[in-house]
């Protein structure tokens, strides 16, 4: 057996396997709901499963860009922490996540370009970072004119 079929089977071997696979039909079928708790049931079967835990955070930051926070507890930091870790299991998701129109919703933050390799105490990064970053103040007129 080569060494990359040893690879295969040792992959193929998580019981989030099956649970990532049945999610993603959801997903592809536009079923995101019932994908999310095939995806949530993945990664609660093998937290180490790098495509388990990418499939979850995309599918929460889709909900968050079709205004379903609430519903689905699709908040900005449990995306990141799923994508996080699933970049800290998988290095080329990190790839993949700078092209997956899933994510729109969490560009925008400073742990997601954190993820991309900028550092906020890095000059080199700083345009970068001012642009990418959504900035937030006070309302007009929350404190005068």
């Amino acid at each position: 057996m080569t060494a990359l079929a040893l690879v295969l089977v040792f992959l193929s071997a998580s019981p989030a396997s099956p649970l990532n696979t049945e999610g993603f039909k959801l997903y592809q079928a536009g079923k995101y709901a019932e994908a999310l708790e095939k995806f949530r049931a993945a990664v609660a079967a093998d937290e180490g499963h790098a495509l388990s835990q990418y499939n979850l955070a995309a599918t929460l930051a889709l909900m968050r860009k079709q205004g379903r926070v609430c519903e689905f507890d699709a908040y900005q930091h449990d995306v990141l922490e799923h994508l996080e870790l699933a970049v800290k299991l998988d290095e080329g998701r990190r790839k993949r996540m700078q092209v997956d129109r899933d994510f729109d919703s969490v560009r925008d933050t400073l742990r997601y370009q954190q993820l991309l390799g900028r550092r906020d105490d890095r000059q080199a990064d700083a345009k970068a970072l001012l642009t990418a970053l959504t900035w937030y103040t006070p309302a007009v007129g929350a404190y005068g004119n």
